[in-house]
């Protein structure tokens, strides 16, 4: 068979199937038939990707974007190529060549903001995500990464607006409740802390972590009861923790109880 749409539907199949040499040989004979045929050398970058040969995969990559510009997913493929290979520099360049191409890609500025950011271009990362929120209004993503770059620039105010955005979008999002929630503790909102924390311990009620942080908070807040609550917990699931031992240990002093505060110390 020489057909090369035949050749590359027959790869498509032997893909699906976990057979890569197979489907590596298939698209080598479609690209000898046609040198032109995009999805070919498209499918064949994927398949070279997963089989580890990355510097070829680049190239066919490079290939796709000349021969098909407007298939934004192989920009975004040779992107993270280049980034797994430490070459942020092209990667950005590849980024920049696909959102000029193609204005509307989301995506195109949002990994382009991420790999901005991680070149500590946060101003251009920050122009990036909220271009990428600007044109796919529910992109939660692209809110949280924003909010984590405005920390680094020391707008809080802002970070937190974002992540408040990206949990009405995501409210289930626990990565997105503890994002919150740090920022509210650094911040010295502690009532609003607590919120965000019982919100977290409603989507995961065994966390230990999530425990210990609210067990602080309710200390902090003078809350000695639900501390207590909170600590004994943890030890119960963490006998060892000696640090949750001297909270709990203070959470009984601030409260009167000196027996238990002593009970604490010596175990």
């Amino acid at each position: 068979e020489s057909n090369p749409d035949i050749l590359y539907e027959i790869a498509n199949i032997q893909v699906k199937k976990g057979q890569l040499a197979e489907a590596r040989e298939s698209l080598g004979r479609a690209l000898a038939a046609d040198p032109g045929h995009a999805r070919s050398r498209y499918l064949l970058a994927g398949v070279l990707a997963a089989t580890g040969d990355r510097a070829r995969a680049v190239r066919e990559y490079e290939r796709v974007t000349k021969d098909d510009p407007q298939n934004q997913e192989a920009y975004l493929h040779l992107a993270t190529l280049y980034a797994e290979q430490k070459q942020p520099v092209k990667a950005e360049e590849v980024l920049t060549a696909l959102v000029e191409k193609n204005p509307d890609s989301h995506l195109g500025f949002y990994y382009r903001g991420r790999i901005r950011a991680t070149q500590r271009k946060f101003e251009p990362a920050l122009a990036d995500f909220d271009k990428a929120v600007s044109i796919a209004p529910s992109f939660d993503a692209a809110l949280l990464d924003s909010g984590a770059v405005l920390e680094i620039l020391g707008r809080s105010a802002e970070a937190e607006e974002r992540y408040r955005r990206a949990l009405q979008l995501s409210p289930n999002n626990l990565f997105l409740h503890e994002r919150l929630g740090r920022l509210l503790v650094r911040e010295k909102k502690i009532d609003q802390a607590v919120g965000q924390y019982e919100e977290l311990k409603k989507f995961s009620p065994s966390s230990t972590d999530v425990r210990s942080k609210l067990g602080l908070l309710y200390l902090e807040r003078d809350q000695y009861d639900a501390a207590i609550n909170e600590f004994t917990f943890v030890l119960k699931e963490e006998p060892g923790n000696h640090q949750v031992r001297f909270f709990l240990g203070t959470a009984y002093e601030e409260k009167g109880a000196a027996a238990e505060a002593m009970e604490c110390i010596g175990g």
